[in-house]
């Protein structure tokens, strides 16, 4: 009899490649809790700089849209991930500024947060003292 092992994830995952990362990014905003928790630590455990990857920026309109869903809770996680994402995903910065003015305090506050990240890793990446003219 043989033995299926499946023992290296990141493996699966590596030939996969992008689309299997941008599907557990989006499955980040699920309204079951244990899918998106899993979706969270499975790619934190076997591919955490997914946050930089392409599957990450092809997620982006599939977290837009979560900002717009009708439960606080979408709204908030898709919030998070954005951020977590960082200025990979500026093209969400109009989305994440109208979401400031959400209904729900805790979205308010994502928003508030995912904006901040995106800000503050894209000032850790440009040189100090830059000349720009």
């Amino acid at each position: 009899m043989s033995k299926f092992r499946c023992n290296a994830p990141h493996e699966a995952i590596k030939e996969i490649g992008n689309v299997a990362v941008r599907h557990l990014v989006e499955a980040q905003i699920q309204e079951n809790n244990d899918i998106a928790t899993n979706a969270a630590k499975f790619l934190e455990d076997n591919h955490p700089d997914w946050r930089k990857s392409q599957g990450a920026v092809e997620a982006i309109p599939c977290l837009v849209q979560g900002l717009k869903n009708d439960r606080w809770y979408t709204r908030h996680a898709a919030a998070e991930v954005l951020g977590e994402i960082g200025w990979g995903a500026k093209t969400s910065l109009p989305h994440l500024v109208m979401a400031l003015a959400d209904r729900n305090k805790a979205v308010r506050r994502a928003a508030k947060k995912a904006i901040s990240e995106m800000v503050l890793r894209r000032k850790k990446r440009e040189p100090r003292n830059q000349f720009r003219g």
